[in-house]
């Protein structure tokens, strides 16, 4: 089963998302609530569940609300044998990370995802390539933190893996049928948990990556 540990406050309530969809396309509007108040030192209760993890997945959203909470995560972790997966999640996260903590999160992290919308941002962001295009910013990233495994996503396009300087993999998506698509909401949350369930089970990049677009796809004819 899943086992969880939520840091509790109060007075303010837990967070809310209202969710507008029109055809394929979707909106989301989130209210924070307690989120907002999230702080490094719950981490420190749970310190042996932190090392005793094989993967440690954080997203955009946790840096966003609190980026000292990352960087104690990075702490903990320290020699831990886990494999740190860090999700850019937004353009707004992209937007807000300063220098700094962009080259602390890419000392830290094993495996960087995001989309090529993310992508761009952190280009304007962080000034990584002059060309806004995608395999040259991912391609001058990973020379510069080659050990780190980045994988781009764009839609229905190709998913890039880029490592050690070159571009390792260029994934082709199955594409579905306009017909079947009902809702778009949660498909890079499948795609991730496909990826991740792949890498947990020591599949290939590319056996894990057909599992991810497995997952995508499954999700996104589905309402909710």
């Amino acid at each position: 089963g899943i086992e969880t540990s939520f840091q509790k406050t109060s007075p303010k309530p837990s967070g809310r998302c209202a969710c507008l969809i029109h055809g394929h396309e979707r909106s989301l509007v989130a209210f924070l609530g307690a989120a907002n108040d999230f702080c490094p030192d719950h981490l420190d209760s749970l310190k042996y569940e932190i090392g005793k993890a094989r993967f440690l997945y954080i997203t955009g959203f946790f840096y966003s609300v609190s980026p000292a909470s990352l960087k104690r995560v990075f702490e903990i972790a320290g020699n831990a044998p886990a494999r740190i997966i860090f999700n850019l999640s937004a353009t707004f996260v992209c937007d807000g990370m300063s220098e700094s903590d962009f080259k602390d999160i890419m000392q830290n992290v094993n495996i960087l995802i995001g989309n090529s919308d993310e992508l761009f941002h952190l280009n304007a962001r962080q000034k990584i390539h002059q060309d806004n295009s995608i395999e040259q910013i991912a391609l001058k990233l990973t020379k510069s933190f080659p050990e780190v495994l980045i994988i781009i996503t764009q839609g229905s396009e190709p998913v890039l893996l880029f490592q050690n300087g070159t571009l390792l993999l260029r994934f082709s998506v199955p594409v579905l049928p306009a017909e079947l698509i009902v809702d778009t909401n949660g498909a890079g949350d499948a795609f991730v948990g496909g990826l991740l369930a792949g890498f947990e089970r020591s599949q290939t990049k590319k056996k894990s990556l057909e599992l991810a677009a497995f997952m995508a796809a499954k999700v996104i004819q589905c309402s909710g």
